[in-house]
């Protein structure tokens, strides 16, 4: 779970560059389109890997409270 934890805040920190820096682009003017439109991928990537994380953080948190829950159940 911690290494979801961390995953997750690698990934916050890296977007709140990526989302910096792509606004220095768009002030830069027509010149950097090229480097703005890659920026724009490695922020749709940075997200789904923040959204990996978080998936994988509430699986590891729901799975043995399920597979307790499930247990008890089977013993009443």
């Amino acid at each position: 779970m911690e290494m979801a934890r961390r995953r997750l805040k690698e990934s916050e920190a890296r977007l709140s560059a990526l989302r910096a820096e792509s606004k220095e682009l768009r002030e830069a003017g027509p010149s950097k389109q090229n480097d703005l439109r890659k920026l724009k991928a490695d922020i749709k990537s940075v997200k789904e890997h923040a959204k990996q994380a978080c998936i994988k953080f509430r699986n590891d948190y729901a799975r043995p409270t399920i597979q307790r829950q499930f247990a008890e159940g089977i013993r009443e």
